[in-house]
């Protein structure tokens, strides 16, 4: 009885022993090809995502720049040399009266979004009293010191004036090309934004008729100004720094324009090195 146990566990051993064998093979086969797969997977959900986005945004972006250049070639029926985005930088000087009758007595000023009326209601019936109250206690105190000051800034803007009336906008000249272009310079749109383009034989200006618009994704402008190269060239300083260039427009009858606040930097790059070169 005692063999016949021993040499009939001996197989039940050796089964179990080859189960627990078989098991932990394919156990740690199981284990070798998880991590494996682990690690192959891991890095797709957090890069590719961000890839995606980035290049959508870059390529709206190059679209809508293209979108520009797409409209400024339809409309000069050629390939633009070079073309910017500016303003006029400072304020239009307020013409004769009968030199701004005789031109439709057009407007001198940009058209504002509704915010900034909003901004002036609210400081004129807000912060406009505060100060009118707080001018009520230190009014009679600096009553004498106050009205000589007052007289000399007063003098110092008539000695301002008569040494610069076109203030540094204009060579001051009304009735020569860049004074006539000044007259009309919001009458074509409120919006203060202009698109120079120089082509091969003219530059042309061009701008939108609506209020408020986007350089990357204007697509409705149209010229209004138009001079072959005998009559205007553009001049500037190439290498000025970004946000603070300026350039003239100056015409055969020796009359200029000067125009700041240049927008697109790589446009105004390139249009600046142009006309250098």
């Amino acid at each position: 009885m005692t063999r016949r146990l021993r040499i009939g566990a001996m197989p039940s051993a050796m089964g179990i022993g080859d189960i627990s064998t078989r098991g932990s093979s394919r156990t740690s086969a199981l284990n070798a090809r998880t991590p494996s797969a682990s690690v192959s997977r891991a890095p797709g959900p957090t890069t590719r995502p961000e890839n995606r986005v980035l290049s959508t945004t870059i390529r709206i972006f190059g679209m809508a720049k293209r979108a520009v250049h797409r409209r400024a070639r339809k409309i000069l029926g050629e390939e633009p040399v070079a073309l910017v985005w500016c303003e006029i930088h400072k304020s239009i000087p307020t013409p004769p009266k009968g030199v701004h009758r005789a031109a439709g007595r057009g407007r001198l000023k940009p058209g504002h979004h509704w915010l900034l009326y909003v901004g002036a209601v609210v400081f004129f019936f807000v912060v406009v009293p505060m100060m009118l109250i707080d001018k009520l206690g230190t009014g009679r105190r600096d009553r004498s010191n106050a009205r000589p000051s007052a007289s000399a800034s007063g003098r110092d803007r008539d000695r301002d004036r008569g040494q610069d009336p076109a203030n540094h906008v204009f060579d001051g000249d009304w009735s020569l090309t860049a004074g006539q272009l000044l007259l009309r310079w919001y009458g074509h749109s409120p919006n203060p934004k202009r698109l120079v383009m120089l082509a091969r034989e003219r530059v042309c200006i061009a701008t939108s008729p609506r209020r408020r618009l986007s350089p990357t994704k204007a697509d409705d402008f149209r010229i209004v100004a138009e001079f072959p190269l005998d009559q205007a060239r553009v001049e500037g300083e190439a290498g000025q720094p970004r946000g603070f260039a300026t350039f003239r427009l100056r015409f055969a009858d020796g009359s200029w324009l000067e125009v700041g606040r240049l927008g697109e930097p790589e446009d105004a790059d390139h249009f600046l090195r142009t006309i250098n070169g």
